[in-house]
């Protein structure tokens, strides 16, 4: 993964991993897209305590830091969880 953390302007770039409004997020024969690297781009993100207001991918538009945190829930909440054991 490439990312880009600008701090001035609070914006992360990145490439390939999360392009909103873009048809190439959700993949054929992965109904899940981008999720589990979606998942892997907010760990980093939370890992390095950016301080992020928007994201400015390579493919896809320009959005604020809370349309991504949108995608994230709504693209992993139906991945398989692991069992639990009790």
């Amino acid at each position: 993964m490439v990312m880009i953390y600008f701090p001035n302007g609070r914006i992360l770039t990145e490439a390939d991993v999360y392009m909103p409004n873009d048809d190439r997020n959700v993949i054929a024969d992965e109904p899940l897209g981008h999720a589990p690297w979606l998942q892997n781009l907010l760990g980093n993100i939370i890992l390095r305590k950016l301080q992020v207001d928007h994201i400015a991918p390579i493919h896809g538009d320009y959005v604020p830091y809370s349309q991504f945190l949108e995608s994230v829930i709504t693209m992993t909440q139906f991945l398989p969880r692991k069992a639990s054991i009790n």
